[in-house]
């Protein structure tokens, strides 16, 4: 099992055709800088093999919760950047 300093060094996403998503740290980040920008075919990475090409992006976790939280209906509080769900009227986090 991982223990909060192993999760804590996986500070990106690689994100995969199909939705699939890679938690991986700085190293991990470098690996995939590679495999885009010099267009390998095939990539192992662990215990899975996959298309090079099928890497989609490499993101922080911060900037893939925005997307996510839009798609969900969210809406982000304008004063203070808050998010709220679909059909709140009044951001819950400014008002508590």
């Amino acid at each position: 099992m991982s223990n909060t300093n192993e999760l804590s060094k996986n500070n990106w996403i690689v994100v995969i055709q199909g939705g699939v998503r890679l938690y991986v740290d700085d190293d991990g980040k470098k690996f995939f800088e590679n495999v885009i920008t010099n267009s390998v075919n095939f990539v192992k990475f662990e215990e899975e093999i996959f298309r090079g090409s099928s890497v989609m992006y490499i993101v922080k976790p911060e900037r893939l919760e925005e997307g996510d939280n839009i798609r969900r209906g969210m809406w982000r509080c304008k004063e203070k950047g808050h998010w709220n769900d679909k059909g709140v009227t009044k951001c819950v986090g400014c008002y508590w």
